[in-house]
């Protein structure tokens, strides 16, 4: 310890310095108050050095700040001399000379000159900050969607192309079907003979074929004479038979199988003429058989299908006017040969049962003719089998080639 004192420990008349113990005594006060070092007012009443323990200084606080109990900073319930508050904030510091501080509603937590960082403050400030950041990102990126999307249908409208509506078809009046007047038992008038010039680029052979699909769509019960001069009367027309399987009327079938024959004798230079080409006519066999003598034809083909009430009963037959028909006898013998040739070759060519050749006198069509003439039965329309077979478009290709076949035959081509 340093003995050299100050002014005002040598003018103490009541020096109790102890040097042994480095301490003044309970009244050791020299006439200034300063210490042992010469640091005014800083021993306490004990004697004890800065105020510490239960001491007090001079003034009851030293000079540089301690408090009650002898603690630095102005803690618990001291304050210094340079302005700590009053109630020693536990947070305040050593020579803290901030005048705030005298403000009893002073907190050091919201000084803005404190840079710790660790305030609670500071935390949630960083926490609503983090928040906020959170909320601005979500907000963006919900925007952003929202105008990708608008970009988005704007191209796609723009790039549609405006489909017209398709005007529906206004369907064509139906006419309804007139029915025909029945016919007198009078002549009626013979049908004009259906143009029939064979293909230019094929030579014509000589010889013309008259084709009568038999029956119509519709039959005609009324009738007329079944020969020139004859008071017999017949049916100008029946309705024809039925597919028992297909239920194809035979009308139809006759003249398919017709218009396939047409264009076969065609294709080998025959000129063709045909009494119908559609199901909606009224022809009677009487006016058949005389439009066909009127197309200048040397030979005619009636094409018909067969029924009967035996489902098992099958093949195909060939009929001809006899040698004792009392209107067209004279026929029977070039009528019959052709009979023969289109029944054999026909059968050969579909496999179907040869049932021979038949002669017939009651028959209209034959009875009015002038020129031979012959009537295949195709096969059996009873029959579910032929009647299948038949309705199929090669077999009838097959079953037409064999009637040609058998024409070629009759000419000797």
């Amino acid at each position: 310890m340093d003995n050299n004192y100050n002014n005002g420990m040598n003018n103490n008349p009541n020096n109790n310095y102890d040097p042994n113990n480095n301490n003044y005594q309970q009244n050791g006060f020299n006439q200034n108050g300063y210490n042992q070092n010469g640091q005014p007012n800083v021993y306490n009443q004990n004697g004890q050095p800065g105020g510490y323990q239960n001491g007090y200084g001079q003034n009851g606080y030293n000079q540089n700040g301690y408090n009650q109990n002898g603690q630095p900073g102005g803690y618990q319930n001291g304050y210094g001399q340079n302005g700590y508050n009053q109630n020693a904030h536990p947070n305040g510091y050593q020579n803290y000379n901030n005048p705030q501080m005298n403000n009893p509603n002073y907190n050091p937590n919201n000084n803005p000159n404190n840079d710790s960082g660790n305030t609670p403050n500071n935390n949630n400030n960083k926490k609503e900050n983090k928040k906020k950041t959170k909320k601005l990102v979500v907000i963006f990126i919900l925007l952003f969607v929202l105008l990708t999307g608008i970009i988005t249908w704007i191209v796609l409208a723009s790039g549609k192309k405006q489909v017209k509506p398709i005007a529906t078809p206004t369907p064509e009046p139906v006419a309804e079907e007139t029915k025909e007047p029945e016919a007198t038992p009078t002549e009626s008038p013979t049908p004009s003979p259906e143009p029939t010039a064979a293909p230019t680029d094929i030579p014509l052979n000589g010889y013309k074929v008259a084709i009568d699909p038999g029956h119509q769509a519709k039959g005609d019960s009324s009738t007329e004479p079944m020969g020139p001069g004859s008071s017999t009367k017949k049916a100008k027309v029946s309705d024809g038979a039925t597919g028992i399987s297909t239920g194809v009327a035979e009308s139809e079938l006759n003249l398919t199988i017709a218009k396939k024959l047409r264009k076969i004798l065609k294709k080998r230079g025959y000129e063709v003429y045909m009494t119908r080409t559609t199901q909606d006519v009224n022809i009677s066999n009487a006016e058949r058989a005389r439009a066909a003598n009127s197309s200048g034809a040397d030979i005619c083909i009636r094409i018909h299908a067969d029924g009967v009430e035996d489902k098992s009963t099958r093949g195909v037959s060939v009929l001809y006017p006899g040698e004792d028909n009392e209107f067209v006898s004279y026929l029977s013998d070039d009528s019959k040969r052709l009979a023969n040739a289109i029944l054999n070759s026909y059968s050969t060519k579909t496999g179907f049962a040869n049932r021979g050749i038949v002669s017939r006198d009651d028959m209209t069509g034959f009875n009015w003719s002038e020129v031979p003439v012959a009537m295949i039965e195709l096969g059996f329309l009873s029959n579910a089998a032929e009647d299948e077979q038949m309705q199929v478009s090669g077999f009838q290709k097959m079953m037409a080639t064999g009637i040609a076949d058998g024409i070629d035959d009759y000419f000797g081509l």
